[in-house]
C-alpha cells in the first residue's frame, strides 16, 4: 500500500511513501478452519450425500417425537448423575417401551 504525501518544501509536491507492515500469523476459529477446508476441495471434514441423508433418515423420528411430546425430555444439572430414578416413567403407560430423552443443564444456566 501507498500514501501521497506532501514533500518537505513543496506542499503541492506529493511524494509516494510506501506502508508495509508484517503481521503474526492468525489461526482461524474451529468453524473458520472448516470453512477454508471445504473452500479448498479437501473433503476431510466433509461427508457424502448418502452419509447426510441416512443421518437425517435416523434423526427425524427423534426430532418429530421431541416435537409431539411423544417422549419425556428430562433436564438435569451438568456433572450430576443423570435425572432422578423414574423421572422419566410418568409417559410410559402411552409409550411403552420407549426411553425417556435426558439433556444435561449447561453450566452456564445453573
Amino acid at each position: 500500500m501507498s500514501l501521497g504525501i506532501n514533500g518537505p518544501e513543496d506542499p503541492s509536491d506529493l511524494e509516494q511513501v510506501g506502508l508495509e507492515t508484517e503481521l503474526a500469523p492468525q489461526r482461524p476459529s474451529e468453524y473458520g478452519r472448516v470453512l477454508l477446508v471445504v473452500l479448498s476441495g479437501d473433503a476431510l471434514l466433509s461427508i457424502r450425500a448418502d452419509q447426510a441423508e441416512e443421518c437425517w433418515r435416523i434423526l427425524e423420528p427423534v426430532l418429530h417425537a421431541w416435537e409431539a411430546d411423544a417422549v419425556p425430555f428430562l433436564e438435569y444439572p451438568a456433572s450430576s448423575d443423570g435425572p432422578p430414578q423414574g423421572a422419566g416413567d410418568a409417559g410410559r403407560a402411552e409409550n411403552e417401551g420407549d426411553g425417556a430423552i435426558a439433556l444435561a443443564a449447561s453450566p452456564l444456566e445453573e
